[in-house]
């Protein structure tokens, strides 16, 4: 799901734009944390921690539609565009055995 960027603009302009950067970082490393411990997980706890990495995400992917919208989505969009064919064109090298 998109956040729509009116929700984006108001995060944006309520906290400030230095707060939402903070904020993305912070999302990020807890993401991290997350998925560090998933991994260390066995047993029971495992379906609490997938809870976990899935929050996490969401609010990283929130953050990160901020950080879009702050940075230039068009350029971001550019980036992801010429990206993709890089690993559309390494993906068939990869399955040729190159």
């Amino acid at each position: 799901m998109i956040v729509k960027k009116g929700i984006l603009r108001a995060c944006i302009d309520a906290w400030g734009p230095v707060a939402q950067v903070d904020m993305a970082i912070e999302e990020m490393a807890e993401l991290t944390k997350a998925l560090i411990k998933m991994r260390r997980t066995r047993g029971g706890t495992r379906v609490q921690r997938r809870e976990d990495v899935r929050e996490e995400i969401a609010d990283v992917l929130m953050t990160v539609q901020q950080m879009r919208y702050l940075y230039g989505a068009k350029e971001v969009d550019a980036y992801i565009e010429m990206k993709t064919k890089r690993l559309i064109k390494r993906l068939a090298e990869s399955e040729n055995g190159n």
